[in-house]
């Protein structure tokens, strides 16, 4: 984007892109995502499906399966396992999906 241009220039590095610890953008740049379960965008539909989320040097993730379940995946705490948290539907409050052990939202993935 613009602002990341005019602090970093034309070009930025790994950490510059991925707003990690010495990148002026992360210091000066604070974003707040709201999840929403669904988005129309050119008449098409896309559903949520990932949610990336960062802090203390470490990255975490929720995955949304096509019946709505939810399953949390921290790599360095439980290896190889994503573990079920619970089912998400169109009429609760997605505010829960902000935040997960510290870290908040970076990134919402749709298809």
């Amino acid at each position: 984007n613009r602002f990341r241009e005019t602090q970093c220039g034309g070009r930025c590095s790994m950490a510059e892109a991925l707003y990690l610890d010495g990148a002026p953008v992360r210091k000066t740049c604070e974003m707040s995502l709201t999840p929403c379960l669904s988005l129309i965008l050119d008449g098409n539909e896309y559903r949520l499906r990932g949610m990336i989320y960062g802090g203390r040097n470490h990255f975490t993730c929720r995955i949304i399966d096509k019946h709505g379940q939810v399953w949390y995946f921290d790599g360095m705490a439980k290896p190889g396992a994503a573990v079920f948290e619970r089912v998400v539907t169109l009429q609760e409050d997605l505010e829960w999906l902000c935040t997960v052990d510290d870290r908040k939202l970076m990134y919402l993935l749709y298809t």
